[in-house]
């Protein structure tokens, strides 16, 4: 019998300040960039909206260009998953930019990190090679 295999498509904001990237922690303990999954029918700069304000509670965002795409896979319970993650360059239109105290539901912990911060962290390699692109662009 072949397993079962789901496709996921995932946007990520990609935040630069100061030579920095806003990142965000998962509760498994790996470190992302913030976003999440397009909903059926949902434009993808919208979804990345929808998901930073329900995250993060951030309502002024300019989704800009797409800055990479990669993907990965993972095994579950017999399914097979390809998760396909599209990433932009974001802009706060805000003056500071600070995620609400209560995004501890969706993450441990958030930080600016430098890329060579960003190196030493559990992270997919998938978006420290997004972010090294980003820099040398």
């Amino acid at each position: 019998m072949k397993k079962q295999q789901i496709q996921q498509i995932s946007v990520k904001a990609l935040f630069e300040k100061n030579n920095t990237v806003f990142l965000v922690k998962d509760p498994k303990g790996k470190w992302e960039l913030p976003g999440g999954r397009v909903d059926f029918g949902e434009e993808p700069r919208e979804t990345l909206k929808r998901e930073l304000e329900e995250e993060l509670g951030w309502k002024n965002v300019d989704v800009r260009r797409p800055v990479d795409t990669w993907s990965f896979t993972v095994s579950k319970d017999d399914i097979d998953y390809q998760f396909v993650v599209i990433v932009f360059e974001c802009t706060p239109l805000e003056s500071e930019v600070k995620p609400q105290d209560d995004c501890a539901h969706e993450y441990t912990e958030i930080g600016w990190k430098s890329e060579e911060e960003i190196k030493a962290l559990n992270i997919r390699q998938g978006y420290i090679d997004t972010i090294g692109k980003y820099f040398t662009e």
